[in-house]
């Protein structure tokens, strides 16, 4: 992995070099390793990511989570978080709620502000993810994830391999101190990753909906079904379509097999299905932040340039490469991406996510 000051020399002594990609000016990011941990989930649920926020400079991690917990979270908000953190047995699955007591116990990182991190997925507001299938019916699922608080959240991006007997049986791309899944694939199955949706006065319903006990957190919802062997991409699709949920959101969801490729446009108790067949190409699906039925703003046209370099590769040429090469083209790559993540859940051993430190705009020689 590059040291950050070589990577600050790169940038500055100019050794990235512009290319063109379709008719978007195509850079380089400098792309750093994400680190790969072990989660085994045979372990009691407070032991379980001990050795991952161990390995992190824990007073920096407790610092930065804590200052998004205050930053993010709207200050009238903030006593229902805290009293949901004080009863999290009572609002948050057991399982979960046993990791983020360990994680606490672990840190000293405020257990109000860790529950109010695993629930602010809205941060996101500029998630890419696509789901195409090549001419020999392989389906390929990538994605950017954007966020804000970049320079702490590329620090903490991490690798998960979830084990259960001693065998991986899924992989996640997540950060230290969230036991959610955005972005993951249950090997040989399925792969998922999730966009921010905004609807409404989104914290007031989230909260709402928390303390009502009644609907899924989504990130823990992605995780439930991605860790368990039982559930198959039909499953999948039925399960994300039809479960009641905290707030509006976007799956993305691949198969493994030709036509497994679904965005669900989810609003809390009803959902839209947009198959890969039903799409305008017939052979990619891709989501960004805005409903596929409507106009996206001008000042936000990463669907039309992702879609514009797509077709200029075909269907003929995608791969996991392929895919990486048109979620690093401007616009679809923000200053403010985080990772890209690679999956073909037919190939669990291919997933790969790399951190992404892109160039500002500059002037093609």
């Amino acid at each position: 992995m590059l040291h950050l000051k070589a990577l600050y020399l790169l940038l500055f002594l100019g050794f990235i070099n512009s290319k063109q990609f379709g008719n978007y000016k195509h850079y380089d990011s400098v792309d750093g390793d994400v680190p790969v941990y072990k989660i085994n989930l045979n372990l009691p649920p407070r032991q379980r990511w001990l050795h991952v926020v161990t390995d992190f400079n824990v007073t920096y991690v407790k610092n930065e989570i804590e200052r998004i917990f205050n930053k993010v979270i709207p200050k009238e908000f903030i006593p229902l978080v805290e009293k949901i953190a004080t009863y999290v047995d009572r609002y948050f699955p057991h399982e979960y709620s046993e990791e983020l007591k360990g994680i606490s116990d672990a840190t000293g990182i405020n257990l109000g502000a860790l529950v109010g991190v695993n629930i602010m997925y809205e941060v996101s507001e500029f998630c890419t993810s696509i789901v195409a299938q090549n001419a020999d019916g392989t389906i390929y699922h990538s994605r950017n994830m954007d966020f804000t608080f970049t320079q702490f959240l590329r620090h903490c991006t991490i690798n998960v391999e979830y084990q259960r007997n001693g065998s991986t049986i899924a992989h996640a791309t997540t950060f230290v101190g969230y036991v959610g899944v955005l972005t993951g694939m249950n090997d040989g199955r399925f792969s998922l990753s999730i966009n921010a949706r905004k609807e409404g006065a989104w914290w007031m319903n989230v909260l709402a909906a928390i303390l009502e006990r009644k609907s899924n957190i989504i990130s823990f919802l992605s995780r439930d079904i991605i860790v368990n062997d039982n559930v198959d991409y039909d499953k999948a699709l039925n399960i994300l379509t039809n479960a009641e949920l905290i707030a509006p959101v976007y799956f993305i969801l691949g198969g493994i097999k030709p036509g497994q490729g679904a965005v669900i446009t989810r609003y809390r108790m009803m959902a839209d299905v947009w198959k890969l067949a039903d799409s305008p190409a017939g052979w990619y699906i891709l989501e960004t932040n805005y409903d596929h039925w409507d106009v996206v703003p001008k000042s936000d046209n990463r669907r039309g340039a992702a879609m514009e370099s797509l077709n200029g590769i075909g269907q003929h040429n995608i791969n996991s490469q392929s895919l990486y090469k048109v979620l690093s083209a401007p616009p679809v790559l923000q200053h403010i991406s985080i990772y890209t993540t690679s999956m073909c859940a037919a190939k669990p051993d291919r997933y790969q996510s790399k951190k992404r430190y892109p160039i500002r705009k500059f002037k093609t020689i």
